[in-house]
């Protein structure tokens, strides 16, 4: 997203972590359980449980793994859809629809 000079709040406000690599490496490795028709979807709760219950992720640390996995999930549903936006194919949804 950097070298396509894109802005997103979630990554300049993106925290330093240093020895917490492996939870990006884990989200990159759940990539093909993400696949959505339309676009990126949210990590299954399935692939997250059984991604932990094989690598022994439990206790504290399990809901810090889920936490920061949803996190890395809505930054790339944000990038696709502000990039979708600006290409001109997402509709605006009518709030006022009865």
């Amino acid at each position: 997203m950097a070298m396509e000079g894109v802005k997103l709040k979630a990554l300049d406000d993106k925290p330093e972590i240093h020895g917490e690599e492996w939870i990006y490496d884990a989200w990159c490795e759940m990539a093909g359980d993400r696949a959505g028709s339309m676009g990126p979807v949210p990590t299954p709760w399935t692939a997250i449980d059984r991604y932990a219950q094989r690598y022994g992720i439990e206790g504290d640390t399990f809901e810090v793994f889920v936490h920061c996995l949803r996190s890395l999930d809505m930054g790339l549903i944000e990038y696709h859809d502000d990039k979708q936006k600006k290409q001109g194919k997402v509709e605006k949804k009518d709030d006022d629809s009865s």
